[in-house]
């Protein structure tokens, strides 16, 4: 699987895609800033984590930051991405994060919208089966997902899913 893309031999659906926000100190020079280009942000450090969905968004800020001979700062951190928000707020670094978690507040840190070149940074969220092992859960789901959206689910895919697991993919364009 490449970034952005997602490979696999049997099924599979888009779901939703959620922003990339910038999680920052609220002493930050951004912080005042309501809106974030990638670029600068070159000569930050980043906290990252090495759960999900944290080398998702690891793979964006390389692929946002990672051009000709510059490397991002990424310091990674075997917690969940919510855990990493306190280490912002003690000006550890800046942590990138999803759109929905920017209901959690923490005294210290600021969200601010992420883009690239102009257009906001996504992670895309799909759900993946094997046709071969059937899989109550996600029949469930998608059947869930059925009846909600109809829209989102095309006639072809309406047979019985199997196995399937939901993960993030990132924006190829981020």
């Amino acid at each position: 699987m490449t970034a952005g893309e997602l490979n696999w031999p049997d099924g599979s659906l888009p779901l939703w895609p959620e922003r990339c926000i910038a999680v920052l100190p609220v002493k930050h020079p951004f912080a005042g800033e309501a809106v974030l280009e990638w670029m600068m942000l070159k000569k930050e450090r980043f906290l990252v984590s090495s759960l999900d969905p944290g080398q998702e968004l690891t793979r964006i800020i390389r692929a946002c930051l990672g051009r000709g001979s510059h490397h991002p700062t990424l310091i990674e951190h075997d917690i969940p991405l919510a855990s990493l928000r306190a280490f912002v707020s003690e000006e550890r670094g800046i942590m990138i994060d999803c759109e929905s978690s920017t209901g959690e507040t923490l005294p210290g840190i600021v969200y601010r919208e992420l883009r690239f070149e102009n257009a906001p940074s996504e992670l895309r969220f799909t759900a993946c089966w094997l046709r071969s092992n059937p899989s109550r859960p996600l029949a469930s789901f998608l059947s869930l997902l059925r009846e909600r959206y109809p829209d989102l689910i095309p006639p072809a895919l309406s047979e019985p899913p199997a196995n399937g697991a939901v993960s993030g993919t990132p924006d190829p364009s981020p």
